[in-house]
C-alpha cells in the first residue's frame, strides 16, 4: 500500500479549481502503465453499476488518472453532494478496499477536533478497518465514517526512498561545486599576487643608500643577441634593455645565448659575431656599458663534444655557464661534470632553483657543491615570477647559503620590469646576507 498521505497532498495541491468538493482516491501506483490498466478495471465496474450511470450526467463526476509526485493515481471527482460520496465510496471499496474519501474545503471545528484527537493503535486500527470492512456495501455512511480513512499511513515504496538519495546526491554536489569554486577564486588571487613582486613580499622598499649597499654591476646571464634563440628579437629591443641595465647601475654585461644542438644550433662563430653588433650599436647611442659574451649550455653530449674541442665560451674565471632539463634528472650528471672540471673549466648551474624535481632531495644541489659546482640564481625567482615552487626553492638555496652568482636571464621586458621591482624588496637584500656573491669579481 502506497503512501496516502502524499497522494492527498498532491490532490490537494494539483488540483485547486476542486476546493469545495469531495473526492474518491480509488487506487494509486507507480507507473502510469499500471493506473492505465487499473482505471480501466475501475471502469468497466463502475459503468455496469446502474447507479454510477445515473448520477453521473447529473453530478459531473468522472473517472480520471493523473501522476501526483512519485505516483499514478486513479480517482473520482469532483463529487458535490455527501450522499453519492458514500454510494460512490462504497462501490470503490469492492474494486479497492483502500479507496478513501477525501473533502478538502476548510474543515469545521468538529473536524479539528477530530483531527486533533490521539491516533489510533494499531489494535485500535485493525478493530476498525474490520468493522469498516462489515459495512463497505452500505451506501449511506456518516462523513465521521469516511473522514478515517485520512489518517491510514501506508507503507513507503523503494521509489521514494531513491528520490530521497537522489536529492540528497544532487544538494551535496552543488556544495561541492561552491566550495571549488570558492577555492579556485582564492588560486588565482594568491598566483596574482605572486606575479607582483612587491606585493607578493609584503616588504618594505629598501632606501637608497641601503640599495646601493646591495646593488650589482655585473650581469651574467642574458639572451641580448638578437633573433638566434628564444632572447630578443631584433636589435632594437636589445638596446632597450641595455639601456635599462645602465640605468639600473650596470656597468658590465655577459649576455649568455643559448647552444643547445636539438633546439638552438648556435656556435661561438655565431655568438661573437652577434657580440660586435651589440657593441657597434651601443657605442653609436653612446650607452657607455661594457658588454661580453658567453653561452649557457644544455647539459649533454653535444656540450662534452665541445668541451673535449676546448671550443667553450667562458666568463670570468673560466667559468662554464650549464643548464639542465627540467623535467628529469639526468642520469650521468655527476660524470660530465667531472669531464669540465678536469678540462680546465668551473661548472656553472644555471638557476638551480627552477629544478623543482631535485626539491624532493635537497642533498643533490649539496652533493653538486662538493663537486665543485657553483650556482647562479635568477632574480625573478624569488619573486615567484615562475612559479610559487620555483620561489620557495629559491629562498631555500638562499638560506643554506649555495647561491655564488645573480643572474637577470632577461630575455624581454617584461623580465627587466619584475627584476627592477624584485631588486628594490628585502628578498634581494637577503641574498647577500645569506651568500658570498661573486659578481662584482668578473
Amino acid at each position: 500500500m502506497h503512501s496516502m498521505a502524499l497522494l492527498i497532498i498532491g490532490i490537494l495541491v494539483c488540483q485547486p479549481s476542486l476546493m469545495a468538493a469531495y473526492k474518491i482516491l480509488v487506487s494509486s501506483h507507480t507507473t502510469e502503465k499500471a493506473a492505465s490498466k487499473a482505471k480501466e478495471r475501475t471502469e468497466d465496474v463502475l459503468f455496469k453499476n446502474s447507479y454510477y450511470q445515473a448520477h453521473r450526467n447529473n453530478e459531473y463526476y468522472t473517472l480520471r488518472t493523473y501522476p501526483i509526485g512519485g505516483y499514478f493515481v486513479v480517482a473520482i471527482e469532483p463529487i458535490q453532494s455527501e450522499k453519492v460520496l458514500n454510494a460512490l465510496l462504497g462501490m470503490a471499496r469492492q474494486i479497492n478496499r483502500n479507496a478513501f474519501a477525501s473533502y478538502v474545503t476548510k474543515p469545521s471545528s468538529q473536524d479539528a477536533r477530530n483531527e486533533s484527537a490521539p491516533k489510533p493503535t494499531a489494535s485500535q486500527e485493525n478493530n476498525r478497518s474490520k468493522s469498516t470492512a462489515s459495512s463497505f456495501q452500505d451506501t449511506t455512511p456518516s462523513r465521521t465514517d469516511t473522514s478515517k480513512y485520512l489518517r491510514h499511513k501506508p507503507k513507503p515504496v523503494q521509489e521514494s526512498t531513491a528520490s530521497y538519495y537522489l536529492y540528497i546526491a544532487i544538494t551535496v554536489l552543488l556544495l561541492l561545486t561552491i566550495l571549488l569554486s570558492f577555492w579556485l577564486f582564492r588560486l588565482k588571487q594568491r598566483l596574482s599576487q605572486a606575479a607582483q613582486p612587491e606585493a607578493a613580499f609584503h616588504e618594505p622598499e629598501i632606501s637608497n643608500r641601503q640599495h646601493n649597499t646591495y646593488r650589482l654591476t655585473t650581469d651574467i646571464h642574458s639572451h641580448l643577441i638578437p633573433g638566434i634563440d628564444d632572447g630578443v628579437k631584433h636589435i632594437d629591443e636589445a638596446m632597450e634593455l641595455i639601456k635599462h641595465f645602465h640605468q639600473l647601475g650596470y656597468q658590465k654585461i655577459i649576455t649568455t645565448p643559448h647552444i643547445m644542438s636539438h633546439r638552438y644550433a648556435n656556435s661561438s662563430k655565431i655568438l661573437l659575431s652577434g657580440l660586435e653588433i651589440l657593441r657597434e650599436r651601443a657605442a653609436h647611442e653612446g650607452i657607455d656599458i661594457e658588454i661580453d659574451v658567453a653561452s649557457e649550455y644544455f647539459l649533454d653530449e653535444h656540450l662534452m663534444n665541445l668541451v673535449a674541442e676546448f671550443d667553450i665560451l667562458t666568463f670570468g674565471n673560466n667559468y662554464l655557464l650549464f643548464e639542465m632539463s627540467y623535467i628529469n634528472h639526468p642520469a650521468n650528471l655527476e660524470a660530465m661534470i667531472e669531464v669540465m672540471t678536469e678540462a680546465g673549466y668551473t661548472p656553472v648551474l644555471a638557476h638551480p632553483e627552477r629544478y623543482v624535481y631535485m626539491a624532493k632531495n635537497f642533498s643533490k644541489y649539496a652533493k653538486l657543491k662538493k663537486l665543485g659546482v657553483l650556482f647562479q640564481l635568477n632574480i625573478n625567482s624569488i619573486a615567484g615570477y615562475y612559479s610559487e615552487e620555483v620561489k620557495r626553492l629559491a629562498l631555500r638555496l638562499v638560506d643554506a647559503g649555495m647561491i655564488d652568482f645573480i643572474g637577470s636571464d632577461v630575455h624581454h621586458a617584461r623580465h627587466m620590469q619584475s627584476m627592477e621591482n624584485v631588486m628594490k624588496t628585502e628578498a634581494f637584500r637577503r641574498i647577500f646576507q645569506k651568500n658570498t656573491i661573486l659578481n662584482h669579481t668578473l
